[in-house]
């Protein structure tokens, strides 16, 4: 992945957070989806998305990146069920 490539939804779902932290995921988005599932996209250079947002799979969401804690260009991608975001943090 290169900075700036595009960045799509893995499932239909809701955007949940849209946020930035220095020293972790850079610029990162937290979607939520009906399964209960959520993922996590990190190190994003731009969003497409804001919170509240409805997205379906494959929608564009964000541009890749390298910002926050990073050495080079990459997605980092979670996949989170059972235990939401904010119970990790």
């Amino acid at each position: 992945m290169q900075i700036g490539d595009t960045i799509r939804a893995a499932f239909d779902g809701k955007v949940r957070i849209k946020n930035f932290e220095r020293r972790g995921y850079g610029y990162y988005l937290v979607i939520r989806h009906p399964n209960g599932l959520e993922t996590v996209y990190g190190h994003l250079s731009k969003f497409l998305v804001g919170v509240n947002d409805i997205v379906r799979a494959g929608d564009p969401i964000a541009l890749g990146g390298n910002t926050g804690r990073s050495t080079g260009s990459h997605l980092h991608f979670d996949a989170l069920g059972g235990v939401g975001w904010n119970q990790r943090i």
